[in-house]
C-alpha cells in the first residue's frame, strides 16, 4: 500500500550497509514521462537532443559508490524498463548522445504499491526485468495490522523534542491508519503545531476527526476475504508463503487471518515452531 515506509526502509538499508558513505538518491518512476526518465537515469551529452546545452550526468551516475532507490518502479515505462535490465546485467550504460560505455557500482532498490508479479502476466511489467531485481523482497504491512511499532515510530519522530501522554497515545493506537505511515507523520506534525508551547501531546491536539474506516470495513466482507485466502491456499498447494505473496499480504498476517476465519490447512506443513508463529 501507499504510505507504508517504503522509503524509510530503503534508507535504513543505506545507513546500515558498507555503502552507507556513498549518496542514497531516490528516483520517482511515476512523475517522469519516459523521455526524460532515460534522460534523468542515463544522462544525457551535450547536443544529444534539441535543449540539450549542456552534459548532464544521470541518477545512476551520482549514485556511483551509494544506493538509487527507484520509487514507484511499477510506473516505469516499458522502453525503459528494457535499458534498466541491460544496466542491471552488466552495470554498464551509455548516455544519450555518448559513444563509449560507462560504469557504475551502484546498488538499485526498488519499490512499488502494485503486485509486480500481476503486472508480468498482464503485459504491463517486464518479467525478465521482474526476476532480475527480485533478488530480495520485502514485503512491509500496512500500519493497521503491525500497530505494535506505532510507539516506535512516534518516539523517532518526536525525538524527544515533545512527549506524548498515555491517552493521546491510546488514541493514535486506536486509529485504522488507511495513510499508513504518512498519515501518521502528518497527524504528528499538526499535533506538533497544535499543542504549541505544551511539552506533551494529549488527546486534544491531535486531529483524527474525519472518518475513513469505512474504507477497510466496507470495502470487502469477511466472507470475500475467507473466499480469497481459500483460494490462494488451494492455488499454492498449502504453501502459505506462496499464497501470501497471491494475497499482498505477509506470511503472519495470512496466519493470523488463517485463524480469525478457522480456514483448516495441513497442519503437518506448519506448526508452532514455524516463524509466522512468533507474533
Amino acid at each position: 500500500e501507499s504510505g507504508t515506509g517504503k522509503e524509510l526502509i530503503a534508507h535504513a538499508i543505506h545507513r546500515n550497509s558498507y555503502r552507507k558513505n556513498g549518496p542514497f538518491i531516490k528516483v520517482s518512476c511515476a512523475v517522469l514521462a519516459e523521455n526524460l526518465l532515460e534522460s534523468e537515469l542515463f544522462g544525457h551529452e551535450k547536443g544529444a537532443f534539441t535543449g540539450a546545452n549542456t552534459e548532464k550526468r544521470g541518477y545512476i551516475a551520482l549514485a556511483d559508490g551509494g544506493t538509487l532507490f527507484l520509487d514507484e518502479i511499477s510506473d516505469m515505462p516499458i522502453g525503459c524498463q528494457s535499458k534498466l535490465l541491460t544496466f542491471l546485467d552488466s552495470m554498464k550504460y551509455r548516455p544519450l548522445g555518448a559513444v563509449k560505455e560507462r560504469t557504475s557500482k551502484v546498488r538499485i532498490i526498488s519499490s512499488s504499491n502494485q503486485p509486480l508479479w500481476e503486472m508480468v502476466k498482464t503485459g504491463n511489467f517486464r518479467e525478465d526485468l521482474f526476476f532480475r531485481i527480485s533478488v530480495v523482497r520485502l514485503f512491509i504491512p500496512p500500519l493497521r495490522e503491525r500497530k505494535e511499532d506505532i510507539p516506535g515510530i512516534i518516539n523517532n519522530f518526536l525525538n524527544h523534542k515533545k512527549h506524548i501522554g498515555a491517552q493521546a497515545m491510546k488514541l493514535l493506537l486506536s486509529h485504522i491508519w488507511p495513510g499508513n505511515i504518512r498519515e501518521l507523520f502528518s497527524t504528528l506534525e499538526s499535533a506538533c503545531i497544535c499543542s504549541a508551547e505544551n511539552e506533551t501531546l494529549q488527546p486534544e491536539h491531535i486531529g483524527l476527526d474525519y472518518d475513513k474506516t469505512h474504507v477497510y470495513t466496507e470495502s470487502k466482507k469477511p466472507k470475500d476475504e475467507k473466499l480469497e485466502i481459500m483460494q490462494a491456499l488451494k492455488k499454492s498447494s498449502n504453501n502459505k508463503s506462496l499464497a501470501a505473496q497471491f494475497l499482498g499480504m505477509s506470511r503472519i498476517t495470512l496466519w493470523r487471518r488463517i485463524k480469525k476465519y478457522g480456514i483448516g490447512v495441513d497442519e503437518n506443513s506448519c506448526d508452532e515452531t514455524c516463524s509466522c508463529h512468533r507474533l
